[in-house]
């Protein structure tokens, strides 16, 4: 458990009057310590007095007088500081009234790093989550068959697109749907490097070329990733991305972007940020426009 604000106090007026480059060894593990309890507790609620105390503590630290800490003490502190003022919490878990099988995560404070498709955003939709449940992904399979079936002659293989970072997504998809259909499917991995590598379970030929696909998402806003992805397969492995299906689309014309190119876009789900930000202010009221300020 974190140490108590009286164990702070004492430990501070004894280390200040003895060894201050101690002192500050000794800060510095507290705070972790502190850092760490604070951030991985047990229902991973945002707790806005706990940060505080620490925030606290941290300009006591630097705007002290009693006392000096070395230069590197300094930069530690300034730096810590920075990641307790910016470190995503996530609050809360909840379904979505639109689609009660849809579950969105809400973020308290976003790294620069986007939540949604390179965007910065308060909403993550828990894509693993859905599919990780039973009731939910047979709601989600459902759907997505309905939305396959129609088209499942006028392509040749399926290409699920790996996600860069976060959930593991749609991928997670792909046997169920390479047996459904009897289709072969590769995987685009925009990570991999050199780029020519980025493809995995090509055929024993070693080519897609001239190959139509059907691409595979999980969450598309502004497109980009699926709009790169589709033109480096026509680009250079000279297949043809003639499908985008994507499980939720966040209605901010990424189709358009798909259709110039070439690529008709298909979504399970269609789930705006304002249908998110309904149900956020419905069931958070004040506590969802505190979050909304601290990510302006």
């Amino acid at each position: 458990m974190a140490r108590s604000e009286d164990e702070y106090i004492l430990r501070t007026n004894m280390f200040r009057k003895s060894d201050p480059e101690e002192y500050g060894n000794d800060l510095i593990k507290s705070l972790l310590i502190d850092f760490v309890n604070y951030n991985l507790t047990d229902d991973c609620y945002f707790d806005e007095e706990k940060v505080a105390t620490i925030q606290t503590k941290l300009d006591d630290i630097l705007n002290s007088s009693g006392f000096s800490l070395s230069p590197k003490q300094q930069d530690f502190f300034k730096t810590l500081k920075d990641i307790v003022e910016s470190y995503p919490r996530y609050t809360a878990i909840f379904e979505t009234s639109k689609y009660p099988e849809l579950l969105v995560q809400l973020a308290c404070k976003e790294r620069g790093k986007n939540l949604v498709d390179g965007k910065p955003s308060l909403f993550n939709i828990n894509i693993d989550g859905m599919l990780c449940d039973s009731k939910r992904l047979n709601k989600v399979l459902k759907r997505l068959y309905k939305v396959i079936d129609p088209i499942e002659n006028n392509f040749d293989k399926f290409c699920f697109i790996e996600k860069r970072t976060g959930y593991v997504g749609a991928l997670t998809l792909l046997p169920l749907l390479v047996r459904r259909y009897e289709k072969n499917a590769v995987i685009y991995r925009p990570n991999k490097v050199p780029p020519l590598s980025r493809l995995s379970g090509e055929p024993e030929n070693g080519t897609i070329k001239d190959n139509s696909l059907c691409l595979l998402y999980d969450i598309v806003a502004s497109g980009q990733q699926v709009v790169k992805t589709a033109t480096n397969l026509r680009r250079v492995w000279r297949a043809i991305p003639k499908y985008a299906v994507t499980l939720v689309d966040m209605c901010q014309d990424a189709e358009k972007c798909l259709e110039r190119q070439g690529t008709k876009m298909i979504s399970v789900y269609e789930l705006s940020e304002t249908d998110i930000r309904k149900d956020v202010e419905k069931q958070w009221g004040d506590y969802f426009k505190f979050l909304d300020k601290q990510t302006k």
